[in-house]
């Protein structure tokens, strides 16, 4: 019959612990799975061998790649304190075939792209900030009054959808990082005729 999931004897078919300890063991993940509708339900156990303890155990129910991702996450908490990457996402700039350079969100992994602008000419440098609520970048939108394409500085905000232009100072307004808090950040301009950074 099939070995339990939880630990021999206070289950019936539970693990041994001792098998385990055995073959130098240290950590043990035991878990399983059924298929309820359209979601997945996924039970989980992780133990540390050495002293016979559980260290998480817990049930999760939805879409399989999101549940792999927070039982991934939960792990490495439950066994480190610290938070993991599973649950993140990436800001890049790139481009489509036959399209224009643009800022693209995505999860860790790379699933999930999301296009962020659709400025049709170049949007390059994203950076989140400090909260990962907002996405800075620069982007070349035409100045109509000149006649020409400048490198200036925006923000998305992500629960709006809406952009804000930051600076549009002639030459390079690009580089942004947000400082803690996220009320400040240090850009690179070039208004001067030289790239120096500045805090603003």
């Amino acid at each position: 019959s099939a070995v339990g999931l939880r630990p021999a004897p206070g289950t019936p078919n539970g693990f041994k612990f001792e098998n385990w300890r055995t073959i130098g063991t240290d950590f043990l993940v035991r878990a399983a799975y059924q298929v309820v509708g359209s979601e997945m339900q996924f039970e989980a156990y992780v133990y540390h061998v050495p002293t016979a303890r559980l260290v998480m155990g817990k049930t999760y129910k939805g879409p399989t790649r999101k549940m792999a991702h927070t039982f991934s996450d939960d792990l490495i908490r439950a066994l480190t304190g610290k938070r993991s990457m599973f649950g993140t996402k990436i800001v890049a700039s790139g481009t489509p075939p036959g399209g224009s350079k643009e800022i693209y969100t995505m999860d860790w992994d790379g699933s999930n792209l999301t296009k962020v602008t659709s400025l049709n000419s170049l949007a390059i440098s994203p950076a989140w900030s400090s909260r990962g609520d907002k996405i800075a970048y620069t982007g070349f939108p035409l100045h109509k009054d000149e006649g020409v394409r400048n490198p200036d500085l925006f923000i998305h905000d992500i629960a709006s959808g809406k952009r804000f232009l930051v600076s549009y100072r002639k030459g390079l307004n690009s580089g942004a990082n947000f400082l803690p808090g996220d009320q400040e950040m240090l850009v690179t301009l070039s208004k001067d005729g030289n790239p120096d950074i500045y805090r603003m």
